[in-house]
């Protein structure tokens, strides 16, 4: 690959065949940090937060009311009778249809957005963090505002520091759903006190939040922390909860306000000072949690931990010591300035080896596809069912681990056909309105193989040619 190619696919999301290819690759990867959009036009298809959250908070209302209607039901009947269900069938549906088509338009917007923007090596990297902070939509509380943490959470900080984008993601109501935080109460708190008191169904700490900020977004396993650890941060975000989505003494507790914002609700954070990795944190509400993130994110096995994945992501599967050490220095330095970071990442010389170094996720491989092609624009439900096609639906890894950025994940056999299967798919839509030559000498510049270039030529038709390039070694790899 020439540096230009390297530039366009390697550090960016894939050429497109009407752009200009730049003559200083590093210049033009620098020059992006000007202009990007953090709420670019294809973002304003993508429903208002308020109306999002109003719906999924309707949908758990009805949900506990069908619950306590139905523990009623079955309390009250005789025989052996079937309780009959609150909820009528007809009002779940819809109500789980506007959910996931809120999820679906999301997921269209985003992929618009990679096909349109003029900056996408940051488009890259909103990418890159949105899986480094990845939630799932496994479960329904997410679907609708899964999106929402990478529009409202990562691109609004993706060029500024790594501590600002950790708050912001951590205090998001998917976040705080996801990994059910926005229900955990320290057992000594007041509200904790009242349930056992009553003789309540026992709700205690969860150390979900705890255990994965620390594990894996920022220090990583096996970096000096200890589970007592884990339990004393836990009871530290004990109070960081979800606003909006309880009814009656719920809603009451936690302080009411709008419904998805984020909510410190007093009455549910554990009281006391905590000590974390040696250090004591004094008992000071919401700011408790937020003084230990800032230490967190300044903490040298964070920026170690951040470098070798971001190493990862653009050097190889196996990331090169010294670039891992050249980004860690640049974190350090900078406070965990993201843009100096990134900078170092187009400085590095392991960044921009001639040989290809990462396989394409099928996300990548997708929107470089498209791209290549100059789409602007695609259909929401086409693009959910492209991508779980393709074996990676849009934020939905499974885990709270994000999907892997390894070629043993995704260079399967199987995962091949099935890119075989779609490249054949778009081809044959396009038709004969392209020359597949002439595109592949464009979007694939000083790095396009004979062998290659020789099967396309061949093709007895044109999108047959289109289809080969799409799948070729040159194409699915950068």
């Amino acid at each position: 690959m020439n540096l230009a190619a390297i530039a366009l696919n390697r550090f960016g999301l894939g050429a497109r065949s009407a752009d200009n290819i730049p003559a200083d690759g590093k210049a033009w990867l620098l020059s992006q940090f000007d202009r990007f959009e953090a709420r670019p036009q294809a973002l304003t298809t993508v429903p208002p937060r308020s109306e999002i959250v109003q719906q999924l908070a309707d949908y758990i209302s009805e949900q506990r009311m069908a619950g306590q209607a139905k523990r009623q039901a079955a309390a009250m009947s005789i025989g052996g009778d079937k309780p009959a269900d609150a909820m009528p069938d007809s009002a779940k549906r819809f109500l789980r249809r506007g959910i996931r088509d809120d999820y679906l338009v999301m997921a269209g917007a985003r992929v618009n957005a990679a096909l349109t923007t003029g900056s996408p090596f940051v488009e890259r990297l909103v990418h890159f963090w949105a899986n480094h902070f990845a939630v799932s939509v496994d479960k329904l509380p997410v679907i609708p505002v899964a999106g929402l943490l990478e529009f409202e959470a990562i691109r609004p900080h993706v060029l500024g520091k790594f501590s600002d984008m950790l708050i912001a993601v951590e205090q998001h109501p998917a976040m705080l759903l996801y990994l059910d935080q926005a229900q955990s109460i320290g057992p000594d708190s007041r509200a904790g006190q009242a349930i056992a008191a009553r003789g309540g169904k026992k709700r205690g700490l969860n150390e979900n939040l705890a255990r994965e900020i620390m594990e894996l977004h920022t220090l990583g396993v096996r970096t000096g922390y200890t589970q007592a650890d884990v339990t004393e941060f836990a009871r530290a975000l004990t109070g960081w909860t979800v606003s909006g989505l309880g009814r009656g003494p719920a809603a009451r507790m936690l302080g009411g306000g709008p419904a998805g914002e984020f909510a410190f609700a007093e009455m549910i954070h554990e009281p006391g000072d905590r000590t974390i990795m040696g250090r004591r944190y004094a008992q000071n509400g919401e700011r408790q949690a937020q003084a230990i993130l800032l230490d967190l994110a300044a903490n040298p096995a964070t920026a170690r931990h951040i470098s070798t994945k971001l190493a990862r992501h653009f050097a190889g599967d196996d990331p090169p010591q010294a670039m891992v050490d050249r980004l860690t220095q640049a974190y350090l330095k900078s406070g965990g300035d993201l843009s100096t970071v990134y900078r170092a990442i187009i400085d590095s010389p392991e960044a921009w080896a001639a040989q290809t170094l990462k396989f394409k996720t099928p996300w990548e491989w997708s929107v470089s596809a498209l791209r290549a092609l100059d789409q602007a624009e695609i259909e929401p439900d086409v693009a959910g069912a492209l991508m779980t096609q393709l074996g990676q639906p849009t934020w939905k890894p499974g885990s709270p681990a994000g999907f892997d950025d390894i070629a043993g994940s995704w260079a399967a056999p199987e995962a091949l056909v099935r890119r075989v299967e779609v490249a054949q798919r778009i081809a044959d839509r396009v038709g004969s309105s392209v020359d597949p030559r002439a595109i592949a000498e464009k979007v694939l510049p000083g790095s396009l193989g004979d062998s290659t270039r020789t099967a396309i030529a061949r093709a007895e038709s044109p999108a047959e040619g289109l289809a080969l390039l799409l799948v070729s070694p040159e194409f699915v790899r950068r």
